[in-house]
C-alpha cells in the first residue's frame, strides 16, 4: 500500500515541486525588474530634483537682479526728479530775472 501511495504521490509531487521552482524563478525575475524600474524612477525623481533646484537658483538670482534693477530705477526716478525740480525752479528763477530787468528798462524809458 506504502508503494502504490509512493508512486502515485512520486509524480504529483515532482511536478508541485516543479511549478514551485517554476513560480520562485518568475517571482525572482519580476522582483528584479521591479527594482530596475524603482531604480530607473529613483534616478528620474533625482534628476527633477536637481533640474528643481537649478530653476530655483536661477529663479531667486531673478528676482535678485530685478529688485536691484527697480531699487536702482527708483532711486534714479528720484534723483531726476529732484533734477526735474531744479530745472523748473532754475526756469522760473530766470523768468523772474527777465521779468525785473523788462521792469528796470520800461522804468528807465518811463
Amino acid at each position: 500500500m506504502k508503494a502504490i501511495s509512493e508512486q502515485k504521490l512520486n509524480p504529483a509531487a515532482k511536478r508541485l515541486q516543479s511549478a514551485i521552482f517554476e513560480f520562485y524563478h518568475n517571482l525572482k525575475e519580476e522582483i528584479v525588474e521591479d527594482l530596475k524600474y524603482f531604480k530607473s524612477l529613483k534616478n528620474e525623481v533625482e534628476s527633477l530634483q536637481s533640474q528643481l533646484e537649478t530653476q530655483k537658483t536661477q529663479f531667486s538670482n531673478e528676482i535678485n537682479r530685478l529688485s536691484k534693477e527697480y531699487y536702482y530705477d527708483d532711486h534714479m526716478n528720484a534723483i531726476l526728479g529732484v533734477y526735474t525740480d531744479i530745472d523748473e525752479y532754475s526756469d522760473l528763477a530766470c523768468n523772474y530775472l527777465e521779468s525785473i530787468e523788462k521792469c528796470q528798462r520800461l522804468e528807465k524809458e518811463l
